[in-house]
């Protein structure tokens, strides 16, 4: 049986050719099988299967071309049972059938066996099918790689997902706890000062621990001891004769003087796991007094975790300081009162009360352990250890099932396209190649008119029988499709002609001087601005045109252009037809297609006028400034030389009220008591004018200080007033600054008295904040008085404005400018937020970065 064909056109050995010649002449010329197709003299009819080669186990034959009439033959290879010999076949192209002519050269021919259409043998021996079906492998070989890809990363999503998860759900349970303590911490403080606790008042303490339980769900126990253990009150009943002196809680709290943590214990009183922190109570001269005790319950924990909905097997590991289990959601393994894995808190120890997650093998599988440690400040041991624990088959459940389904999804297409392909192959592939290949055979021989007969509308083969088909049209419309491209070439140019006419008419019309230099620095074109400046300098170098310099100018932004390919800019000063000019001169590389940097492009921009102006506005701003602090000078003088007159008027004016009192009538006494009146303020307004002006002439230099102390002094200057008042001040630790200390005391004293003098009904509360910037301090007065209208924010702070009249509120409307101009000098801000009733908020900054030898500017 002849095996499978392939076709081909390749060059046959000559001595084998030469003998087919001769040999290959059938007597009659016709067919063997259909009488027809007539060689004439000088074809050959036969292709020859030369000797056969060895490689990779299967033989090799190199087919020959054969030629006819009609076009090329078919090329064919047959396995040869004799080794040396040529197997020559011949293919009529009317019957299609294939006869063998000669067993080898010189030979007479017997027919084949089993006659018919015969193909060529591949070089690998696999079939076109075989071929499609490999393609469709090679196909989905992506497919593949994307669905295990995607698998692996579906399952890292899921890992990092319920990383993230843990460490959120870990975070969350550190600051509930933290927040827990926190507020622990504040109540045994408020605790600690009352007097009934301090007084060991057992009912009076017992009443109050009740209400805060009440109120509380997070504690479970609220007691006072005493300082030798024995408890004083509690809520829960303590049984007779309690003593916690052995408690860590209680010994820390002692020997430490501070807020303290405890371990795990059954509670005595409430006889359920706790756990317990205590603060020291101390009396005015610091001796111990007692301690009290908070009972902290951790059963909200469990709550927040199964609000979180974490996979089957996760669990949520509460510890204390010493590895004993406080609290486990899943494990009925783990106790609670027993200690924990001794290498998983070691791990979590280390973590010194930072985050962290891991991957741990746990109980024969691999598990995600976030856990986190608490500790209060100043002790170096956590007192809580917070361990999430989730399964890493759990988490991976989901992603595993969607690869393996995808794969079976795969499994199932690559299948059924094997199926498709070769039923495909078999009925329309071949048969229509065999077509094209006699069509490709006829029309190499020469013929224009050939036919393949295969209908344009089947795919890709109607493509190629198409294509076929307009080859030889295609040859004729050649010469006018060069012609017409050639006229389309000449429109492009004439536009491209024309828009470089467009082009020169736009450079030209700009106001700034445009020019191009070629790398050694000669000018290739100037627009019009350019040549009225420099007249036309095309063709020489730029130095000698501009500059009559005999090289390269030292700051030549151009230059600096070809060095880094970046746009420079800089400053020239010329003078052109007699006119000093100042420039300011941009470059920019000019570039070639691929990117090489070709010349230069030069921007120039008179800003002449420009320059004219900056050096007027500062001289400007020079006279303002003197006259300014020339003003300020006058303001100091006359305010200081008016109050020697304005002295003596009030002195005599006040002589002239006692000496004739009761001796004047009743409108003279009013006169004299209004004069009296206007001198005293105007006495104020002067004092005040020479104070606002005392901030500039009269400021001391600036040293670090504590802003704590000037609030200190402040204070004491408005004893009086906050007596009279019932005003409260509080604030926040104040930190050290730099800056004049008595003007920001002065400034203090100035909102300080302003929030106690515009009060309400209820007596003054004010606060003192300060917060931290990179750059400053921001300081913030806080108030519960009338209020400001937020159209007066920016009115307040003028000088000699007042928002009420005189009757109603002393003053002179001039403290707030003088806050303005302390904050001025410190290089700071001021301003204020408040609603009508509601109370006000001051704040104003402060420079972390003040020279101590002057003032901001």
């Amino acid at each position: 049986m002849i095996p499978s064909y392939w076709i081909g056109m390749f060059q046959p050995p000559k001595g084998a050719i030469n003998a087919l010649s001769a040999s290959c002449r059938p007597q009659s010329g016709v067919c063997l099988s259909c009488s027809s197709m007539t060689r004439p003299p000088g074809f050959v009819t036969c292709a020859l299967s030369a000797r056969p080669r060895k490689k990779r186990g299967m033989e090799r034959h190199r087919p020959l071309p054969v030629f006819s009439p009609h076009g090329s033959g078919i090329m064919m290879y047959t396995q040869l049972e004799k080794r040396g010999k040529y197997d020559t076949f011949c293919n009529c192209l009317t019957c299609e059938k294939t006869k063998l002519c000669i067993e080898s050269a010189g030979t007479t021919a017997s027919p084949l066996k089993s006659p018919g259409v015969c193909t060529v043998k591949a070089f690998s021996g696999w079939s076109i099918r075989t071929h499609l079906i490999l393609l469709v492998a090679f196909a989905v070989t992506p497919a593949l790689a994307i669905i295990l890809y995607t698998g692996l990363e579906q399952k890292q999503n899921s890992l990092n997902e319920a990383h993230s998860r843990c460490s959120a759900l870990v975070r969350a349970l550190a600051g509930d706890m933290t927040n827990t303590v926190s507020s622990t911490r504040q109540l045994l403080t408020t605790l600690a000062v009352l007097p009934q606790v301090r007084n060991m008042d057992a009912p009076a303490c017992d009443g109050l621990f009740r209400e805060i339980l009440r109120s509380d769900d997070r504690y479970l126990n609220l007691q006072l001891f005493r300082p030798t253990g024995e408890s004083v009150a509690s809520v829960v009943p303590p049984p007779p004769g309690l003593n916690v002196s052995d408690r860590k809680y209680f010994r820390d709290a002692v020997r430490r003087r501070t807020f303290s943590a405890g371990e795990y214990i059954v509670g005595r009183t409430v006889n359920k796991p706790t756990f317990n922190f205590a603060l020291p109570v101390t009396g005015d001269r610091g001796e111990l007094l007692g301690v009290v005790q908070a009972a902290v319950s951790l059963e909200r924990v469990n709550a927040i975790f199964d609000r979180s909905h974490f996979p089957a097997g996760s669990a949520l590991v509460l510890l204390d300081g010493t590895g004993t289990i406080l609290f486990h959601s899943a494990d009925a393994r783990y106790q609670i009162g027993t200690k924990d894995d001794r290498g998983i808190f070691n791990d979590m120890r280390a973590a010194r009360g930072g985050e962290k997650i891991t991957l741990r093998s746990s109980g024969g599988s691999s598990r995600i352990m976030a856990y986190r440690s608490l500790q209060l400040t100043g002790d170096p041991t956590p007192y809580l250890h917070i361990r999430l624990e989730v399964p890493e088959e759990a988490i991976l459940t989901d992603a595993n099932r969607i690869l393996i389904r995808n794969l079976w999804f795969l499994t199932f297409a690559v299948v059924l396209a094997a199926v498709v392909v070769f039923a495909y192959a078999n009925r329309v592939i071949i048969n229509r190649a065999r077509r094209l290949v006699r069509s490709s055979m006829l029309l190499a021989a020469g013929g224009q008119d050939v036919q393949v007969g295969i209908p344009y509308s089947q795919g890709e083969f109607g493509l190629i029988a198409q294509a076929f088909d307009d080859m030889a049209r295609t040859l004729a419309l050649r010469e006018e499709e060069r012609a017409t491209f050639v006229r389309e070439l000449q429109t492009a140019t004439r536009q491209a002609h024309d828009e470089r006419a467009k082009t020169d008419a736009i450079l030209a019309s700009i106001g700034d001087g445009i020019s191009i230099q070629d790398r050694e620095y000669r000018i290739l074109y100037q627009n019009g601005t350019s040549r009225g400046w420099m007249n036309d300098q095309s063709g020489r170098f730029c130095y000698e045109a501009y500059e009559q310099r005999p090289h390269v100018c030292d700051n030549c932004p151009v230059r600096q252009t070809f060095e880094d390919g970046q746009v420079h800019t800089v400053e020239r000063r010329l003078t052109i037809n007699g006119r000093d000019m100042c420039l300011l001169v941009t470059a920019s590389p000019l570039r070639n297609s691929a990117g090489d940097i070709i010349g230069g492009i030069e921007l120039v921009k008179d800003i002449t006028d420009r320059k004219m102006v900056e050096i007027a506005q500062k001289e400007l701003t020079g006279k303002l400034a003197e006259s300014n602090q020339q003003l300020q000078h006058f303001a100091y003088i006359a305010s200081h030389d008016l109050q020697e007159p304005l002295r003596t008027i009030s002195s005599f004016i006040q002589l002239l009220a006692r000496r004739y009192q009761g001796k004047l009538d009743k409108d003279a006494g009013e006169f004299i008591a209004f004069i009296i009146d206007g001198a005293q303020r105007m006495q104020r307004l002067i004092n005040d004018l020479l104070e606002y002006s005392r901030v500039e002439s009269q400021g001391a230099p600036f040293v670090v200080f504590e802003a704590g102390d000037a609030l200190r002094a402040a204070t004491m200057n408005l004893k009086r007033r906050i007596e009279e008042s019932g005003a409260e001040i509080t604030h926040d630790p104040l930190p050290a600054i730099t800056g004049d200390e008595t003007q920001i005391m002065q400034l203090f004293q100035n909102l300080l008295g302003n929030a106690i003098k515009f009060r309400g009904d209820e007596p003054p509360r004010i606060h003192v904040a300060c917060a931290e910037t990179p750059t400053e301090w921001e300081f913030r007065v806080t108030d519960n008085g009338i209020g400001i209208d937020d159209q007066f924010f920016e009115r307040i702070f003028e000088i000699f404005q007042r928002l009420h009249g005189r009757d109603a509120y002393s003053g002179t409307g001039i403290g707030l400018a003088v806050c303005k101009k302390i904050i001025e000098r410190h290089g700071g801000r001021i301003g204020v937020t408040s609603e009508p009733g509601r109370g006000s908020c001051f704040s104003f900054t402060i420079k972390k970065d003040l020279s101590e030898k002057g003032d901001a500017a």
